[in-house]
């Protein structure tokens, strides 16, 4: 049940006295900034950026909501990392004319897909972080599969006004940190080591530095409608 004063004391006392969560929480906000600013581009040439910007959003008020009351989340992050697989996927998927790496992508995802609505349908509510670990893997895999695509077979000219390469940017940016942190989270989670608030405040930051790449690329959009005029 919804506890409004637990409510109001995580976001006046707790965030504040907590940075990094404050910079995770507050960067979920920053994509759909960038599609209301730039909302005519971004929904006539990469409409699935909305519904993304929307997913992070409403994960990060649902969030706080649950931490707020002391509520198991983990179920809430399941459906999250199955989601913006998805999403990521089809925004590939739509910048990608190579039918070959198309479906090399469609492999990896379906893999991906299958192991996070695994551990969703156990309903687990541990701290168990295989899904993140299995979704970085395979972002990766995909993110280093596209810049071939970007340098090699697209035919964009300047990358920086690409909303491909933007987000493609920024994902293999945080999702190979994540894979790489938690990599050593059940190392650290055995032992007595008490320093694992900071690996959840490197996650953070990661986090903030995707989303603002994740912007940045929403605000190139419209340099694609420009093209399509």
């Amino acid at each position: 049940m919804l506890n409004i004063e637990r409510l109001e004391n995580y976001f006046s006392n707790y965030l504040i006295s907590h940075p990094c969560d404050l910079l995770a929480y507050l960067s979920g906000f920053i994509p759909i900034i960038a599609c209301a600013i730039h909302f005519k581009a971004t929904l006539n040439t990469s409409k699935i950026l909305i519904y993304y910007a929307l997913l992070i959003l409403i994960l990060e008020t649902m969030g706080g909501i649950y931490a707020a009351n002391s509520m198991n989340n983990h179920l809430i992050y399941l459906i999250f990392y199955f989601l913006e697989t998805l999403f990521l996927y089809i925004f590939f998927k739509n910048s990608i004319k190579s039918q070959s790496i198309q479906k090399i992508i469609l492999s990896i995802i379906s893999i991906m897909l299958i192991g996070i609505l695994y551990n969703i349908l156990k309903s687990d509510t541990q701290l168990n972080d295989t899904s993140l670990t299995l979704q970085s893997l395979g972002i990766i895999i995909i993110t280093i599969i596209n810049f071939y695509y970007l340098l090699f077979e697209s035919k964009i000219k300047t990358l920086s006004k690409s909303t491909f390469f933007w987000i493609n940017t920024g994902s293999i940016i945080y999702f190979s940190g994540c894979f790489f942190v938690f990599l050593f989270l059940t190392k650290i989670l055995d032992g007595t080591d008490t320093r694992i608030s900071y690996i959840y405040d490197i996650v953070s930051v990661l986090l903030f530095v995707f989303r603002i790449f994740l912007a940045i690329g929403i605000s190139q959009t419209k340099y694609i409608l420009a093209k399509n005029l």
